[in-house]
């Protein structure tokens, strides 16, 4: 069943020289997000060439490296912020007009990232799932939000792993900024509430038997 991940900071008075929040709700969302990973693949955008649209990604982990190929269309490009838009860590960010996708090399099953600015409608993701088929991914955002909110959302579906994610296009006139987007091919293994609730049940039913077994060999 798919997992989602969320929280945004917004403030109207944050603006057009807005920054990053280091203790808000999306840093909070992107902690409980890698807490499921079994290892740690991120990508951000400190060693890319200022206003490069098309280029390689590599998501370092810890026991290895996923490896993707950005593609955009016009607008979309490494830059130092905009107005509304600033980096979550380091100094660049992939800034984004217009719609934009990455491929990988390997399947995917776990997705998260930082977006800024997102004001006038929601952002949508389509992924392209493994076998065929596509799947469209709202991010609840709110609408009508303050110039400058910074937003985290992540996603895990371990049952429909995709090769490609496409960021749709904003509305005319809108444009968000990206920056340490994660990725993984497997997450850890945590089980349902429910799951959790059956084993407890169990090991309280075994131990009423073998309490009532002690009884009757006394």
């Amino acid at each position: 069943m798919p997992i989602q991940f969320f929280g945004e900071d917004l403030d109207a008075n944050m603006g057009a020289n807005s920054s990053f929040v280091p203790n808000g709700n999306a840093v909070d969302a992107q902690n409980d997000f890698l807490s499921r990973l079994s290892d740690i693949n991120t990508a951000d955008f400190e060693s890319s060439t200022l206003g490069v649209s098309t280029h390689r990604l590599s998501f370092a982990g810890s026991t290895g490296t996923i490896e993707g190929i950005l593609r955009s269309n016009r607008g979309s490009y490494v830059s130092n912020g905009s107005s509304g838009a600033f980096p979550t860590s380091g100094s660049q960010l992939w800034g984004s007009g217009s719609r934009f996708s990455i491929e990988f090399e390997t399947p995917i099953v776990a997705l998260g990232f930082f977006v800024q600015d997102i004001e006038v409608n929601p952002l949508s993701l389509q992924l392209d799932l493994v076998g065929g088929g596509t799947k469209d991914i709202l991010i609840p955002s709110t609408v009508r939000a303050p110039n400058g909110g910074l937003t985290y959302f992540g996603f895990i579906d371990k049952d429909q792993p995709f090769t490609r994610v496409t960021f749709l296009e904003p509305t005319r006139g809108d444009g968000y900024g990206f920056d340490d987007i994660t990725v993984a091919e497997q997450v850890q293994s945590v089980p349902e509430p429910s799951t959790i609730l059956g084993t407890f049940m169990a090991l309280g039913f075994g131990a009423l038997l073998k309490k009532k077994g002690a009884k009757k060999d006394n």
